[in-house]
């Protein structure tokens, strides 16, 4: 009989800690979370606002520099209604928080992040259900930020306990609600200490060269639509 040959293991996927900046606006970004409590993204698609925000919590709690991550967004359909969901608030909301998985893969295994979740140490949750708490050493991200209204952007910036950092991220560009609360909110805090505004460009784009091109050109369909009442009605929130 043939000698069975020793086949070797598949090798680990290596995931690294930390991303690195590509752009020196990335580099201001990554300094801007590091040293202020409280940050402010606004950018276009695929500038890693929420990329590097989650690399920056992942390496926050390997350093034991935070105990908790708690990432939040609103819970808002994109451009079509997809009906009341079964199963309970977890099974309903899961859905809207893929995209904070996929980021969290990026960095940590499936088992780590369980064993996060399962510590405590990491939470995902809709933006609706922040009220009424206390962020103490937790590194708070809200993603997808420009479909948060003023007053639940408000409710989330208040919740900054001791040794706490919020980030916020999102695209003005991009909002399902059309309120333009997330730029309001920005020009309003622009200036106040501890707090840092960061923009990012098409310049800063990272996912892929066609992204700067394509929003541009069809972000001007949108606002000519719009500037003759042909835009998209405002969505629900839906939960």
């Amino acid at each position: 009989m043939p000698k069975h040959r020793n086949r070797k293991k598949p090798e680990p996927v290596q995931r690294t800690i930390t991303a690195n900046p590509k752009t020196s606006n990335q580099q201001q970004y990554i300094k801007a979370i590091r040293s202020s409590p409280i940050t402010i993204c606004i950018g276009l698609p695929g500038t890693g606002k929420t990329f590097l925000a989650v690399s920056e919590a992942i390496r926050s709690i390997k350093n034991k520099e935070a105990n908790k991550i708690i990432i939040s967004r609103p819970v808002i359909e994109a451009g079509e209604s997809l009906g009341y969901l079964p199963g309970n608030i977890d099974d309903k909301a899961r859905p809207y928080l893929v995209p904070i998985f996929d980021a969290l893969k990026e960095f940590i295994s499936y088992q780590e992040i369980a064993q996060l979740q399962n510590q405590g140490k990491l939470e995902i949750c809709p933006l609706a259900y922040m009220r009424g708490r206390t962020f103490k050493e937790a590194f708070v991200i809200l993603d997808e930020a420009q479909n948060a209204t003023l007053p639940q952007i408000k409710m989330l910036l208040t919740r900054l306990g001791e040794r706490s950092k919020i980030i916020i991220c999102g695209d003005t560009n991009q909002s399902d609600i059309y309120t333009g609360d997330l730029a309001t909110c920005a020009k309003a805090l622009q200036g106040l200490k501890g707090i840092t505004i960061m923009q990012l460009t098409k310049e800063d784009i990272i996912r892929h060269p066609l992204i700067g091109a394509i929003a541009e050109r069809l972000e001007n369909i949108t606002k000519h639509s719009n500037g003759n009442g042909n835009g998209h009605n405002r969505l629900k929130q839906t939960v």
